[in-house]
């Protein structure tokens, strides 16, 4: 199961405090996921990831400019600034991405109260909580989406003119936490005149 804890950078640490000591993580899939700078990382089985924003610009020449200034704000202000500066879509594509099962914003308040109807209605079949309703994690997960190990996952990996990308990229396919998977390259082949 994947358990997403949303959270403001200042709260990150005692999240992370309070999941080492509250949840069984065994066969868990843990997320903390916050606006803080710098790279994802992973101790004690718990995932620690920033979040991006300007999603919707990614790839345009100006979106690094974009995303570090509304991380700014996320980071200076809290995640609640999302609701008045049009981050909510940004917000909402950070937890999707995590693909959860279980989505906390507990940590949030009064804003995460607000935006439980949004990511129910945005993630069917999905557990909600927040500060006022709570998670058991003994709770039966029957009915919800389950992660099947077994299962053959086929990762593409278009190549064309990439040669100094390419060990990286396959370093990246490969470091999946699902390891039933085939890696399957796709090259142009040479043209011949």
């Amino acid at each position: 199961m994947r358990y997403v804890v949303v959270c403001d950078v200042g709260d990150e640490r005692a999240v992370i405090a309070e999941i080492r000591k509250r949840l069984d993580r065994s066969g868990d899939r843990i997320l903390v996921l916050s606006p803080r700078l710098g790279v994802a990382t992973e101790a004690h089985g718990i995932l620690s990831v920033p979040m991006k924003f300007a999603l919707k610009d990614a790839g345009l020449p100006n979106w690094r400019r974009k995303n570090r200034v509304r991380k700014a704000i996320a980071i200076s202000a809290g995640l609640r600034s999302a609701r008045f500066l049009g981050n909510i879509e940004d917000l909402m594509a950070n937890i999707e991405a995590c693909d959860p099962d279980v989505i906390d914003l507990g940590k949030l308040g009064g804003f995460g109260r607000w935006l439980e109807a949004k990511c129910a209605q945005r993630f069917p079949g999905r557990k909600v909580t927040t500060d006022t309703n709570d998670y058991r994690h003994d709770e039966s997960a029957e009915g919800w989406r389950s992660y099947d190990p077994t299962a053959l996952v086929s990762i593409v990996l278009p190549v064309h003119n990439g040669q100094k990308y390419l060990d990286s990229s396959i370093k990246s396919c490969l470091a999946q936490t699902h390891r039933n998977i085939e890696l399957i390259t796709i090259s142009r082949p040479k043209s011949y005149h």
